[in-house]
């Protein structure tokens, strides 16, 4: 049986009153709901969107859900089985994560559902002109991680010259360029590097690599959680440096080198992107680290020791204090930082930036963007 589906037992369970517990109850919801199932998601199952979190109904037509507490606050959203279905605000718009702050040992929340998602209703494209499709997938990727969109922003002149350009891999590409294809909300990617090309002369391509869903937790983790599974980061990263980059410097004029290539991501994409950092140094020499989601293993720590004695790249990392209720996020970032400079990372190569307001979510990230990627490729 999966991690994930004996962790769902518990949930429904709540076997052990020493945990504290709050119990979800959606007492009002779109009429069209009745004959559907609804699934909880967010930051506990790596925002699936999948179906191993089922809310139960009522004798009363109520749909509830009971879930132990966890080390940082829960943020989540309800769905109707994917993404496709999330619940929206009552005209259809996205809305921000749901957040819940464990403050009893059992708790109950009344909440509303305004409406869901319509797959027929899309929202609007976002994405600027300089976005393209590179491909809807690899074929001759032997992995299981073929079947997926990377998409690619062009910096403005890119047509106007024949020079190469630096590149940027991010993860989620969903989020990056398009409110359509987001589940949470965009960064803005698009146009911030625009921005960025505007007022800094800053060029780079920025490589958006979308998640694989149910898969994300196992591509975006180096070690096996035994509530969470996971642990095929290194699967992950090969299929980045093995068919991606291959694709993207055949199509695209990018400089090579690591000095020239970075990689970025948020929540469980800034563990694998400083997994990345490490483990890959050969590959990537710039990294951004967004609200990493360090608290999934304890051996970061002795993998930083054993592997970050680095010279020559730059890392930045950036979380808010606001993201869980002991600035968990924070404090592991800093304890990190702290064990990698021990391990002979030079300090002048580390730049952090710790803000006080702020959820995990993609508000935050977009808001930090551009000053990471100004000072990860300032000269």
């Amino acid at each position: 049986m999966k991690y994930n589906k004996i962790f769902y037992l518990l949930f429904q369970l709540a076997m052990i009153p020493c945990l504290a517990q709050v119990t979800f109850v959606i007492h009002q919801y779109p009429e069209k709901t009745i004959d559907k199932e609804v699934f909880i998601t967010g930051n506990f199952d790596g925002w699936s969107g999948g179906k191993d979190f089922r809310l139960n109904k009522t004798e009363n037509g109520h749909l509830i859900i009971t879930l132990p507490k966890f080390k940082f606050q829960l943020e989540y959203k309800f769905t109707q089985g994917s993404w496709d279905t999330v619940e929206t605000a009552i005209d259809g718009s996205d809305i921000e994560n749901r957040i819940y702050v464990f403050q009893k040992e059992k708790d109950t929340v009344l909440l509303k559902i305004e409406g869901w998602k319509n797959k027929n209703l899309k929202q609007p494209h976002t994405k600027t002109n300089n976005v393209i499709l590179l491909t809807e997938g690899i074929a001759n990727d032997p992995s299981n991680l073929k079947n997926r969109k990377i998409w690619a922003y062009l910096p403005p002149d890119y047509h106007k010259n024949s020079k190469d350009y630096r590149v940027i891999y991010m993860h989620d590409g969903q989020n990056l360029f398009d409110a359509q294809t987001s589940f949470s909300g965009e960064w803005q990617v698009d146009e911030l590097m625009n921005e960025l090309y505007e007022s800094h002369q800053l060029e780079a391509i920025v490589i958006g690599i979308d998640n694989g869903g149910e898969k994300r937790i196992d591509e975006y983790t180096p070690w096996v959680n035994k509530k969470y599974g996971g642990g095929k980061a290194d699967e992950y990263l090969d299929f980045i440096i093995t068919q991606v980059m291959p694709i993207v410097e055949k199509d695209l004029r990018v400089k090579k080198g690591s000095e020239n290539t970075a990689i970025m991501g948020s929540s469980l994409g800034g563990l694998v992107s400083y997994y990345a950092a490490l483990q890959r140094p050969d590959q990537f020499g710039k990294i951004g680290v967004f609200s990493p989601s360090f608290w999934y293993s304890e051996e970061i720590s002795a993998f930083t020791s054993l592997n970050g004695n680095i010279k020559n790249q730059k890392m930045y990392f950036m979380a808010s204090y606001k993201e869980d209720p002991d600035a968990r996020t924070v404090k592991d970032s800093e304890v990190t930082i702290k064990n990698l400079m021990a391990a002979g990372y030079p300090e002048k190569n580390i730049q952090s930036k710790f803000v006080q307001e702020g959820n995990h979510n993609e508000l935050l990230w977009k808001q930090e963007f551009k000053e990471a990627v100004l000072w990860l490729f300032k000269n």
